[in-house]
């Protein structure tokens, strides 16, 4: 099995396990973020895809390989072992680039759709789901991410959060602010969820439709300590 990226800059991207490092051309902007790089093994993942400026919504074609910059189909044979989500933006006050760096270590699969963007109304891409053992490493201020108030940055200025829970919501249907009392883990097992407090906005603890095409690329944090999830 393989390990695979995905990053986001507006942008994104997928890699996973191989024996050459991203051996085609890569998503610039986490190629060049090296205080993000080393917070994980890099040799144990390949880029799968990778998408620069997100377009506005409508796109029909979105999560299909052609849609991308770059897809890496040839190398996705046996499935995926592991995954990292990376998510970079501006900060519009700032001015600033600042970025999160999820890794899951324990995500697992075979289909190539459920590591990128879902395309539009189709089931078979729809994730849901808890993955916990995660680790999740950021540039964004505690005012930004409060979840990581009580968190010190390293001397890069890098927070991070280790063994804790991501929270996956892809899909390419409609989808409700309503909250689930569980998700099913890499396991297959319900992780109890908290549904007080986050019941009615959009948030991450959200439902999806089984029709519509608004979509949902969703990756969060859920600190089971404190119930909260961002």
């Amino acid at each position: 099995m393989n390990r695979f990226i995905t990053t986001f800059v507006v942008s994104f991207a997928v890699v996973f396990t191989a024996s050459a490092l991203f051996a085609a051309p890569v998503e610039k902007t986490f190629m060049s973020n090296t205080t993000a790089q080393k917070q994980v093994d890099l040799s144990l993942y390949k880029l799968v895809f990778s998408k620069a400026n997100l377009p506005a919504k409508g796109d029909g074609n979105v999560g299909n390989t052609n849609w991308y910059d770059y897809a890496n189909t040839a190398d996705f044979t046996n499935g995926y072992s592991s995954a990292l989500f990376y998510f970079q933006a501006t900060n519009a006050a700032t001015s600033a680039d600042e970025w999160v760096l999820a890794e899951a270590p324990n995500y697992s699969g075979t289909s190539l759709y459920k590591l990128g963007l879902p395309r539009v109304s189709n089931a078979d891409d729809v994730v849901n789901m808890v993955v916990t053992g995660s680790n999740v490493y950021t540039s964004y201020s505690a005012a930004n991410m409060p979840i990581f108030s009580s968190v010190t940055a390293d001397a890069d200025g890098v927070k991070s959060l280790t063994n804790t829970n991501l929270v996956l919501e892809f899909w390419g249907f409609n989808y409700s602010g309503n909250a689930q009392s569980s998700k099913p883990d890499q396991n297959g097992n319900a992780f109890a969820l908290p549904t007080s407090g986050t019941t009615t906005g959009y948030d991450w603890n959200d439902t999806p439709d089984s029709g519509g095409n608004h979509g949902s690329y969703q990756v969060h944090l859920y600190d089971a300590a404190t119930q909260s999830g961002q």
